[in-house]
């Protein structure tokens, strides 16, 4: 294994080293030297859990079985999905900074770049590991995902040529189509850098079984019918204060808002409160 420093300016310098120029290979010497020389599955205990997730990837790999280099990668693919979520698992793992960087540069010269580089972003995003590292915007890594083919040909000739220059795009949208007034929405770079960058701090396959710092965020988006129900019969309750004088009624609170919700029977010494007012009749 080829250690790595884990100052965070230089997690930074690496973390930015390994999305540069995805589709070419790496050009950092240590970095270089972990991916000809490290061999992931070769110490199990470097893993969290004991090398289950390397395993099952680096047989994937050996038999053949993964999405080659220079294809188009697509998250609503479920295969592509699983592969590239292997790799998240690996990351995720890691015991420290040096087994990920390690694995990372082995993976990012043996699987597919799309894979890749979704894998590193969410491990970033999800592992205490990646604290503090500022991930670069997917425009700049992945441009073509966010914009046309003409727009990249032009950046580069600006960039060969030293010349600055403003591109604008054209929006696939037909104005003879109503239903495509509306395409810069769906086009907008802004807006998709955003939508992609939610859903990777909310992942739409997440589940409990990754239950890292999501795990309560998720239960709750799940049970969300299960807790309105349950607050349908909680009573609000707080210490109001009228203001002094005349004027519109305003209700103001300060502090912190309960709402109590009763046991479902009341005990022979209490009265019926809340939820247990409620009656179902069954005929």
């Amino acid at each position: 294994m080829y250690l790595i420093t884990d100052s965070l300016a230089e997690k930074q310098q690496t973390v930015n080293r390994l999305l540069y120029r995805t589709t070419e290979p790496l050009r950092f010497d240590e970095l270089e030297k972990a991916a000809a020389n490290f061999h992931p599955d070769a110490d199990k205990s470097i893993y969290k859990d004991g090398g289950a997730a390397v395993e099952r990837l680096m047989k994937e790999m050996n038999d053949h079985r993964l999405l080659e280099k220079h294809h188009w990668f697509s998250l609503f693919n479920p295969r592509q999905r699983e592969e590239a979520l292997m790799l998240f698992e690996v990351l995720i793992n890691c015991n420290d900074w040096d087994t990920a960087v390690n694995n990372a540069a082995y993976f990012r010269e043996h699987m597919n770049e799309g894979e890749f580089v979704y894998a590193i972003y969410a491990t970033v995003i999800h592992s205490k590991l990646g604290e503090g590292i500022v991930l670069p915007p997917l425009y700049e890594v992945t441009p073509h995902m966010f914009t046309n083919s003409e727009v990249i040909q032009k950046a580069y000739t600006a960039q060969m040529t030293q010349t600055p220059g403003k591109f604008k795009m054209e929006f696939t949208g037909s104005k003879k189509n109503p239903e495509q007034h509306v395409a810069y929405f769906g086009e907008d770079i802004g807006m998709n850098v955003h939508h992609v960058t939610w859903h990777l701090d909310f992942p739409f396959w997440w589940n409990d079984d990754f239950g890292y710092h999501l795990d309560q965020g998720f239960n709750f988006r799940q049970n969300i019918r299960n807790y309105n129900s349950a607050f349908a019969f909680a009573s609000f309750s707080a210490n109001i204060r009228h203001p002094p004088g005349r004027g519109q009624y305003c209700f103001g609170l300060q502090g912190q808002t309960y709402h109590y919700a009763s046991n479902l029977h009341a005990d022979d010494t209490e009265e019926r409160r809340y939820s247990q007012e409620g009656r179902i009749f069954s005929f």
